[in-house]
């Protein structure tokens, strides 16, 4: 059977934190390949002079989800992808950079707070959905930009290799 289940699963006994530490974002046209070894993706081989960019968050504003859905009819599967960041600040730089973000197909590597890594926009890459600036009111409100990217695709998210996160240049 091609689709021929191979395991359970078992809640975890330990507890973990959730959340994103850090999205490292490239152009969707830079990366050429990638190779995945039982699921994990071990290798990223990418357009040469190509840089991958830090984007930190502070602890409890960012996160990423993917809804899968299939349809019994068509038999086909898709997964839609959204993640979620913070900016904060209000600077030049960062209005000139965001300007470049929603012009642009992308991907991005989400850097948990446990330590691992995961890759989004395989199939088609994300674009940069909604880019809100706010100024905020009274002197504790946030100041910056939320922004959101979107994607679709037919590729489950799959963890990265820590290996292959150290070999990226990060800008």
């Amino acid at each position: 059977m091609a689709c021929a289940l191979t395991q359970g699963h078992t809640p975890k006994v330990c507890k973990t934190s959730a959340g994103v530490k850090s999205f490292l974002i490239t152009e969707f046209a830079n990366v050429t390949s990638l190779t995945r070894t039982a699921g994990v993706i071990t290798a990223i081989t990418q357009v040469a002079a190509t840089d991958w960019f830090r984007y930190k968050q502070k602890s409890e504003v960012a996160s990423f989800k993917q809804t899968g859905a299939s349809d019994v009819k068509t038999g086909t599967v898709a997964y839609d992808l959204e993640a979620n960041l913070e900016l904060l600040g209000l600077d030049q730089a960062t209005q000139t950079e965001l300007d470049l973000l929603i012009k642009n197909t992308v991907v991005l590597i989400a850097e948990m707070t446990d330590g691992t890594f995961w890759y989004l926009g395989e199939d088609y890459g994300m674009d940069l959905v909604s880019d809100g600036l706010e100024s905020g009111v009274a002197l504790g409100d946030f100041m910056g930009n939320k922004i959101q990217f979107k994607g679709r695709g037919f590729t489950r998210v799959a963890s990265v290799s820590s290996t292959v996160i150290s070999g990226l240049t990060i800008a």
